[in-house]
């Protein structure tokens, strides 16, 4: 076996989670070096065949979050970039099959692994004509979900879609014991070691047990029964995965595997247990390029959850040096430059930005640089003069006005733009999906510019054709006007809640309610925006992802007076369920921003539980509670933290901080810090 030393592990994570903290810092303290690969450092080069990474690493623990992302695919495909170059744990191909809760359970199913009776129907009509098959009370969740999002009990009168926004759903037989509090159990595997198990219960008033959703936790690893164990492995296997969470449920009859969650949290599992699974992950990163293990201090390390700031944190850079720039980026440089020595005549292209369903269909070269990460959605695009688009029934008289201009010569045709937008178009008056009637054919938005991609005015000629292009394209993107209050409001919807940084599950929830709205003739007299904006506040609140009504006040594009009157307005006529704000929904966001410790944040949980059960809470905002607690509680553990770091995350006034923390702390019994 080889020295630890000059071993880089390197942990691929684009998102800012705890648990690819703790595993940097893990592998820090067994030896390794480590290193972040995330936006702000890292590039993929192949320069004269050869291939190179930077930062250079020796190992890959994938903990891409692709559950809860918007474009899965796109990172799995930057997973499989990495994984083609260096040995990973945790592949490409184990993670998008136990991501897909169907296709895991497919895998499953074929290992003789137990699992729930399921349907997945392809058609609405499928899935509602079976419906009886699975009882009174039935689980209808999607495919792709996280955090108990996009999982819900299902009567059987309640009509359910075989899509969920842009997501396919199916059913699932809901498995429970007669008599008790639903709880599973949640077993963590790494490598082919059992680290423990612990039992998640459902909070007060809901049945799934996710500890995001509030699910209390206690330790079970002393009750594993060798069916459960084998059970455990047998499922990690099928998946193909390296480490992962293992979600089993007891029935009536046996037990089963409901997940295999690939990314599984740390922080409810070492509650539960007094173990972290971070050292094991990094020492088995290490194992896998053939690097002695100190088992010992591995053991050691899993006593203490560290999820601290790593020092392999990288810093953004303001600028990226000549050098490391990818060799698709010259190359790019390199074609703009031939295409403006070579062009004779102007350009003939206008700025178009495409919809989720565009369909290219264009021969083209694509330019574009392959930096990590990056939030860039431009796509430069050279015609080269190939096929063009074959017209369906559908588009057939766009696609002949497409086929005119993209017929054009080179000269004529270079340089145009394409940039991405995101909209999300659920369908139905009770749960979001793809309208089946529809054509998935060509939807873009053309400018109005009227300028190429140098600046040049077009000619006369080129002008009128962008012209019709632009009349077909709006004649058969919106053919009423429903369809076009649709558009603006789902991409008001999107731009609201990619600014409030909620996740896929409540964007489509807001769809659903804000299509609810419209069917039932709630608009006349009120703004799309208005409309929209409530319908985001009500998810986030209906999803147990609250954001303050000053923060989406802020990213909306009406005054916060109409806003209010709006939200109680659909609240009203849909009745919608929806909870009063429970101050512990924020504790975990602001925890996060502000770089908490686990402890600092359990006892931020903590003095805000004492103050609901002495009535603290009421007729207070829960959010300036939050921020109290938030700013009380590393204190009460010796964490440094000042009220105008608090009062910047939180948007709270340092004034109304210092009198709720006062408050929570005579509550606790607490008279001083």
């Amino acid at each position: 076996m080889a020295d630890a030393e000059g071993i880089t592990v390197g942990v691929l994570s684009l998102h800012n989670s705890k648990e690819t903290k703790a595993i940097l810092n893990a592998a820090e303290a067994l030896g390794y070096d480590t290193e972040w690969l995330r936006a702000e450092n890292t590039s993929v080069s192949i320069e004269d065949g050869d291939l190179t990474i930077e930062p250079e690493v020796d190992v890959v623990a994938n903990r891409l979050l692709l559950s809860n992302t918007a474009q899965p695919a796109e990172e799995l495909g930057l997973a499989n970039v990495f994984a083609r170059a260096r040995p990973m744990l945790n592949t490409p191909q184990a993670t998008l099959t136990a991501m897909h809760k169907f296709a895991a359970a497919t895998a499953l199913a074929e290992a003789d692994v137990p699992v729930p009776d399921a349907l997945l129907a392809l058609g609405s009509d499928t899935l509602n004509r079976r419906r009886g098959e699975f009882g009174e009370e039935a689980v209808y969740k999607t495919a792709i979900g996280t955090h108990g999002g996009g999982t819900w009990k299902v009567g059987p009168d309640e009509s359910v879609n075989a899509m969920v926004g842009n997501r396919y759903a199916f059913l699932q037989d809901l498995v429970e014991r007669e008599g008790e509090d639903h709880r599973d159990l949640r077993v963590y595997v790494v490598g082919d070691e059992i680290l423990g198990a612990m039992h998640r219960y459902a909070p007060e008033g809901d049945w799934r047990t996710n500890v995001s959703l509030g699910g209390d936790v206690r330790d079970a690893s002393d009750q594993l029964t060798d069916d459960v164990r084998q059970m455990a492995i047998g499922a990690t296997e099928a998946m193909g995965l390296d480490y992962a969470g293992v979600d089993i449920i007891e029935g009536d009859d046996g037990w089963y595997v409901l997940e295999v969650n690939p990314t599984a949290g740390f922080k409810g599992f070492f509650q539960a247990t007094g173990r972290s699974p971070a050292p094991y992950i990094a020492g088995l990163a290490a194992d896998r390029i053939g690097v002695d293990v100190d088992r010992d201090r591995v053991e050691e390390l899993s006593h203490t959850l560290d999820d601290s700031v790593p020092a392999a944190r990288p810093q953004p850079s303001p600028e990226v040096p000549g050098r490391a720039r990818c060799a698709s980026d010259r190359a790019a440089r390199s074609a703009a430059r031939s295409a403006r020595s070579s062009t004779s005549s102007s350009a003939s292209a206008a700025t178009v930005t495409p919809s989720r369903r565009t369909s290219r269909t264009e021969a083209t070269w694509t330019t574009r640089c392959c930096s990590v990460g990056t939030s860039s959605s431009t796509t430069t695009l050279t015609s080269v003069g190939g096929p063009t688009p074959t017209p369906t029934r559908r588009n057939s008289k766009r696609s002949s006005l497409l086929a005119s201009t993209l017929s054009e010569p080179p000269s004529a045709q270079s340089g145009v733009q394409i940039v991405r937008s995101s909209a999300y178009a659920p369908s139905s008056p009770v749960y979001a999906h793809r309208d089946e009637n529809r054509a998935d054919g060509l939807s873009t938005n053309i400018g109005w510019q009227d300028k190429d991609a140098y600046g040049n005015t077009l000619s006369s000629s080129q002008r009128e054709k962008m012209q019709r292009l632009r009349t077909w394209n709006e004649r058969f993107r919106t053919r009423d006007s429903k369809e076009r209050n649709l558009k603006q409001a789902l991409g008001e919807i999107d731009r609201m809640a990619s600014a409030l940084g909620l996740p896929e599950d409540v964007r489509e929830t807001a769809s659903v309610i804000y299509r609810r709205a419209l069917n039932e003739d709630l608009l006349p007299g009120r703004s799309i925006e208005g409309v929209a904006t409530a319908s985001v506040y009500a998810a986030a609140r209906q999803t147990g992802t609250p954001r303050s009504i000053d923060e989406v006040a802020q990213v909306s594009r009406i005054d916060e007076m109409e806003f209010k009157r709006t939200y109680r307005y659909i609240v009203r006529e849909l009745n919608l369920e929806i909870q009063p704000a429970d101050p512990e929904q924020y504790v975990g966001r602001f925890a996060s921003e502000l770089d908490l410790s686990d402890e600092a944040e359990q006892r931020a949980r903590e003095l805000l539980r004492t103050a609901k059960e002495e009535g603290l809470h009421s007729g207070k905002s829960p959010v300036g509670l939050a921020a109290a607690a938030v700013y009380a509680a590393p204190l009460l553990c010796n964490e440094e933290i000042t009220q105008s770091a608090v009062a910047e995350v939180t948007d709270i006034s340092e004034v109304t901080i210092r009198n709720r923390y006062k408050e929570l702390l005579e509550a606790k019994g607490v008279t001083t810090v």
